[in-house]
């Protein structure tokens, strides 16, 4: 019973700790025309979010800016390829 319990446990906290990584906000850029940018964080998303809008912090500490994609050029995470990028 007590080996059930364990990895009863052990898959509540995994599935917690990647609901709340998901939720991170990670380094990324807000590109305000094709050739200026803002560094900061940007909140995590994917899929059909990932191009409404996108949260964006100049520091950890600071308050979220909500820009739609009519507001900025894309943006971008650091270790990826641009997410959303305005064409119009």
């Amino acid at each position: 019973m007590f080996n059930f319990n364990k990895k009863f446990l052990f898959l509540i906290v995994l599935i917690v700790s990647q609901s709340v990584y998901a939720q991170s906000f990670r380094p990324g850029y807000v590109l305000t025309t094709p050739n200026d940018s803002i560094e900061g964080f940007l909140k995590y998303a994917k899929g059909k979010k990932a191009s409404q809008a996108c949260i964006f912090k100049l520091s950890k500490e600071a308050k979220g800016i909500h820009y739609l994609p009519d507001e900025i050029y894309g943006y971008t995470y650091r270790e990826g390829s641009i997410i959303f990028q305005n064409n119009g």
